[in-house]
């Protein structure tokens, strides 16, 4: 059986805990059509048993009340992210919801997600020297084909453009607002080349 090489193997974890806590699906009737992850810790009751449950069946009065107005605002089209402390003022869930919308653009669903923040400070430096390495020399390498490969190629593209501009210029007089498009494109290719290159992968380069 194939083993991942350590940095994998740490950074699988390190998403892993930054997943979400449990995520569900809510219809219009505010009744839960799915649920999977720790959904105990917000509404005291499994997946299984969320199913075809209403929201206030598995919630106090007070966050009833509350589920009821988010979900009055996702069925209305907004998506949300709130914080939510289910009695405990010292420590809060980070609840996004969602619309889910059919092919007519009518929202159908409200989908749930919650983070329980003290899963992302389970290790507070989770990296090691070698992935960061990696990391950055994975960068380096990309950063270097742009540069090197990606845009000298649009450079020169450009020049033989300009060339074959002038060769034919005299027998064939359109070819000049042909190349001038050309031209611009590839000026723009470049353009956006250089621009992803010092913003994404040498920034402050």
């Amino acid at each position: 059986m194939p083993v991942a090489p350590p940095a994998i193997d740490q950074f699988a974890k390190v998403l892993l805990r930054m997943g979400p806590l449990c995520h569900w699906a809510i219809d219009k009737h505010c009744r839960f059509t799915q649920a999977a992850g720790d959904t105990a810790r917000l509404f005291h009751q499994s997946p299984d048993h969320l199913t075809g449950r209403g929201i206030s069946e598995v919630s106090k009065p007070r966050m009833a009340l509350h589920w009821g107005l988010a979900l009055g605002k996702v069925f209305a089209g907004e998506a949300l992210v709130e914080e939510i402390s289910l009695g405990n003022p010292e420590f809060k869930y980070f609840v996004t919801h969602l619309p889910v919308r059919n092919a007519e653009g009518q929202v159908i669903f409200a989908a749930g997600f919650a983070h329980d923040p003290r899963q992302w400070e389970a290790e507070p430096e989770p990296w090691n020297g070698d992935f960061l390495q990696q990391i950055e020399a994975s960068r380096a390498k990309t950063a270097d084909f742009l540069h090197d490969d990606v845009a000298q190629s649009l450079s020169a593209a450009g020049l033989q453009l300009d060339l074959l501009r002038m060769d034919l210029e005299s027998t064939v007089p359109e070819i000049a607002s042909r190349t001038a498009e050309i031209q611009s494109l590839l000026d723009e290719a470049l353009r956006r080349v250089r621009e992803f290159n010092a913003a994404h992968l040498r920034p402050g380069s």
